[in-house]
């Protein structure tokens, strides 16, 4: 009797198991074709930029993100603005002239220049004027380290009218002046990949006086091999270079007055402007590259009514441009990674952009 029991527990055992296994294959199947379709199919369109509440009204030059929770944008009038994470909020500044650029390194050391050569150092409590040997105004910083970083500008010089283009360097301890009697010259933007391989552009401009009387600018391109500077004067994209962005290859992006151009520096600084179609006769003013097939710029134009506000977006193959909320000139660009980012302008302007990229599985239900 128990024997017949046992067996009988067991036939039913070896039924209940083969019935169940042929289930979860089917099922199995389903689910891993399921997820291969998820995989094959990404998500390829981007996110939205969202006009963000802004504490300010007064224009605002750049933005530095460091996390999701803490960034930080200066502009007009000293203005200091801090992320929480939650919101923008104002911060003590210790000058009243326009800053232009801000790098934060990390959460305690960053770094602001400005007008009249007005240098800031964060130092994880607050922000301090930090000894400057220029009275140039600064629009553009680089860092290789905490003990080595670049800033670039320009000076007006007396009579002349012309521009006298400035180079510091930071060697961890002071900013001491590199360059300061390049004539003609304004240094708009500074990258650096190695201690010996800095690049700067800029424009130059020869202005007689008197009559004053200024000659067509042409692209100025500056680079450090660890020795000297080199100045070479190029015919692309004839106007100011207002931002540069390199990758570790030597290549990267170039923008300025109505010119958007792909640059390799590996031969020779040559830049290759992107057709005028795909920027019409908006002005870049920064540029952002998270990858080489990730790239964002932003700037417009002020001069037009009603003003031009402009984001593009570079996926590998081609720029596109993106529509955001703002209407004002875009003058900063930040990503913290490929779907999220901060981008800030004239008029307070502050902009979020988010793309949700979450993905669901859903896994298949028992069914009668």
């Amino acid at each position: 009797m128990f024997t017949k029991t046992v067996r009988k527990l067991s036939f039913l055992f070896l039924r209940l198991f083969l019935i169940t296994a042929a289930l979860l294959a089917i099922t199995s199947d389903k689910v891993i074709n399921t997820m291969e379709v998820e995989a094959a199919n990404p998500e390829e369109s981007l996110g939205s930029w969202d006009l963000v509440n802004s504490p300010v009204s007064a224009n605002l030059k750049s933005v530095s993100m460091l996390s999701k929770s803490d960034g930080w944008i200066v502009g007009e009038g000293g203005i200091i603005l801090r992320w929480n994470g939650n919101n923008w909020s104002t911060f003590v500044s210790p000058t009243t002239l326009t800053l232009y650029d801000v790098h934060m390194i990390s959460a305690n050391n960053g770094w602001a220049v400005g007008d009249y050569g007005k240098i800031l150092h964060w130092d994880g409590v607050s922000w301090s004027q930090f000894d400057s040997p220029t009275g140039a105004s600064l629009f553009s910083m680089d860092f290789l380290s905490p003990t080595e970083g670049w800033a670039v500008g320009s000076s007006t010089m007396p009579c002349s009218y012309g521009q006298s283009g400035t180079i510091l360097k930071w060697d961890g301890s002071a900013w001491t002046t590199i360059v300061d009697s390049a004539l003609y010259i304004r240094y708009r933007t500074v990258e650096a990949l190695a201690n010996n391989n800095v690049w700067v552009m800029g424009i130059y401009q020869e202005a007689d006086c008197p009559p004053l009387d200024y000659h067509s600018p042409v692209l100025v391109i500056a680079h450090w091999d660890g020795q000297v500077w080199f100045n070479k004067i190029k015919t692309q994209c004839n106007n100011w270079i207002n931002s540069l962005a390199l990758m570790p290859d030597n290549t990267g992006w170039a923008g300025g007055t109505i010119c958007l151009a792909a640059c390799d520096t590996a031969d020779n600084g040559t830049l290759h402007p992107v057709p005028a179609g795909i920027i019409s006769d908006y002005n870049i003013v920064s540029i952002n590259i998270v990858a080489a097939d990730d790239v964002w710029a932003v700037g417009g134009d002020h001069l037009s009514l009603p003003i031009k506000s402009f984001t593009t977006h570079w996926n590998g193959s081609s720029w596109e441009a993106i529509p955001n909320p703002g209407n004002q000139v875009l003058s900063g660009v930040s990503m913290i990674s490929t779907n999220d980012g901060w981008a800030v302008g004239y008029g307070g302007t502050i902009l979020h952009y988010m793309n949700d990229t979450t993905t669901y599985t859903y896994l298949p239900l028992a069914t009668r």
